[in-house]
């Protein structure tokens, strides 16, 4: 039985400590487990330093190095994979996206670095040039449950990570953008360290301010996953699942069926992606419609549906992404232009830079808010 989400409170605070995520019987066995797939991937880096670094690649070198299990899994040691889908993680994701096709994007481990690094920077995970702004975000978590969510698991006590609670709902306040130009490097008034006891977890919503406080040498082993839901009446900006389709040879077969279903979903959605661009190009407004409408189920909140579909599109249009694997150069700038006021839209006259974003160069995209234009509009300007 999984924990139980208050879903008002979870969707107020912008995050949940699941205490015992790693149920105490399983954490030694875990831990043991993770351990073996952090030499395993000091091999990798190893094995694939670059030029300039030292023999042992990242794992000597990097601030926070993450193992990522799709990397090093095998169908004899797969525990922490399998970890993905316990009622603790995906059964809990699971409540809170509100779907039954719930898909890892990512799954791996922070470990700590060599030497002590410090802080990180502030921010939230958005780019604007890429996601989209804090605005879309606000309108669809006002209608529709969140279709994606990240989680850290601690086999060790660990307190690096920090937030800001119910960030995730608004802009930045001027005092945070005063602090955070002076440096991104402090802690924020406000801010919480989100305390984990071994086997406990956070998950959380990506919009939300938060912070890596400290990446020092004391031991750290904290799974990351990362979940998407699928058919839960929202579309996600990660729709990328950062895994490739042959970590499924890797796999013992009951988890390799659930890895090629997650495979299956994707093109899936890239196939109606497909359908609905193709009738954006040939001026189809109720093949459009169609595919919107599967996409993303509810009205409210499309205007966040249609910016992520704009980033897709741009990628489409310079070849690149699934989608744009299936296009022709023409056709994905006939798709472009069906964008492109829209873009304009999403746009303000001059580059501009907002502390606390991914984004570290400024951009002419706009940092929070969202342009006054519906769906029927942006149609009306193709």
């Amino acid at each position: 039985m999984s924990k139980v989400v208050e879903m008002e409170q979870f969707m107020r605070e912008g995050f949940l400590v699941v205490r015992d995520c790693v149920p105490p019987e399983e954490l030694a066995s875990l831990r043991a487990h993770c351990e073996l797939m952090v030499e395993r991937h000091k091999e990798w880096w190893s094995r694939n330093r670059q030029p300039g670094e030292p023999p042992g690649g990242l794992w000597e070198i990097d601030r926070q190095p993450r193992v990522l299990f799709d990397r090093v899994v095998d169908p004899h040691d797969y525990q922490a994979t399998e970890f993905l889908f316990h009622e603790n993680t995906l059964g809990v994701s699971r409540q809170i996206m509100q779907c039954e096709d719930i898909v890892p994007t990512q799954f791996g481990m922070f470990c700590n670095p060599r030497r002590d690094h410090g802080p990180a920077e502030w921010h939230r995970d958005i780019r604007p040039s890429a996601h989209g702004n804090v605005q879309c975000f606000i309108d669809d978590y006002h209608f529709n449950p969140p279709h994606y969510t990240q989680w850290n698991i601690a086999l060790y006590d660990d307190d690096v990570f920090w937030l800001i609670p119910r960030s995730h709902m608004r802009y930045n306040t001027e005092q945070e953008n005063r602090q955070l130009a002076h440096s991104l490097y402090e802690p924020l008034e406000g801010a919480i360290p989100v305390e984990l006891g071994a086997g406990d977890g956070v998950v959380y919503l990506t919009p939300i301010l938060h912070w890596g406080s400290n990446y020092s040498a004391r031991l750290r082993r904290t799974m990351q996953f990362a979940y998407r839901g699928y058919n839960n009446g929202s579309f996600t900006q990660a729709y990328v699942l950062h895994w490739p389709d042959e970590v499924c040879e890797r796999l013992p077969e009951h988890l390799a069926a659930r890895f090629r279903r997650f495979v299956e979903l994707r093109h899936r959605e890239f196939d109606t992606i497909e359908s609905m661009f193709r009738a954006m190009i040939a001026g189809d407004e109720a093949g459009f419609a169609a595919g919107l409408e599967v996409l993303h189920g509810r009205p409210e909140g499309r205007m966040s549906c249609l910016l992520q579909l704009s980033k897709i599109a741009r990628a489409a249009r310079d070849g690149r992404g699934l989608v744009g694997e299936r296009l022709t150069p023409g056709e994905g700038l006939a798709l472009w232009r069906r964008f492109a006021a829209f873009d304009r839209a999403l746009q303000v006259d001059e580059p501009n830079l907002v502390p606390g974003f991914q984004e570290r160069e400024p951009t002419t995209y706009n940092f929070n808010e969202m342009p006054a234009m519906d769906v029927n509009e942006f149609v009306a300007s193709w």
